[in-house]
């Protein structure tokens, strides 16, 4: 029997937080003073921190203040460069399936594993990925670094990197 309380607290902990240094070798890839979305995102997001820093225009939104990420459309988005954040994990195969629709550059965090969802491996030759020598450690909600992820991260990207895959070495 399904457990409807159960299915309704599954996301509860779909919130885990970007520390800067992970945020840091996107940099590289970004044209100067880009133009970029951050759809899952708020002002204290190390994506905006770090973005803004290096001289692009942010804007950013979130589920919380009223912008849901699959509501947005071509129209909107057409004069943004690029779209980055680290979507919920649970809504991972959707995000990439609408981003895939908007047509936009992207960088998403995902777990590695998530190449193995349909609607990344059906584009997977669109697809360019940015690996790292370490495991990323994500902050929740409560401010506790999650040091043992369980699972490997990388950046999954869409015209954005040079290559198909990269690898960097994380600074924290």
């Amino acid at each position: 029997m399904i457990n409807i309380k159960l299915l309704q607290n599954i996301n509860l902990n779909d919130e885990w937080y970007t520390q800067k240094y992970a945020v840091k070798p996107i940099l590289e890839f970004l044209k100067p003073n880009s133009k970029i979305l951050c759809p899952f995102d708020t002002k204290d997001s190390e994506y905006v921190k770090v973005l803004t820093e290096a001289g692009h225009y942010i804007l950013y939104t979130h589920i919380d203040q009223n912008k849901d990420f699959f509501t947005w459309t071509n129209e909107e988005t057409k004069h943004f460069d690029y779209i980055i954040s680290n979507p919920p994990f649970s809504k991972r195969k959707q995000v990439i399936e609408h981003l895939f629709t908007l047509g936009k550059p992207f960088v998403m965090l995902m777990p590695l594993v998530s190449i193995t969802l349909k609607p990344i491996r059906e584009k997977i030759a669109q697809c360019e990925l940015l690996v790292f020598d370490k495991i990323i450690k994500f902050i929740s909600n409560n401010g506790m670094i999650c040091k043992n992820p369980p699972s490997e991260t990388a950046y999954i990207c869409h015209n954005v990197l040079p290559y198909q895959i990269m690898y960097r070495k994380l600074e924290e």
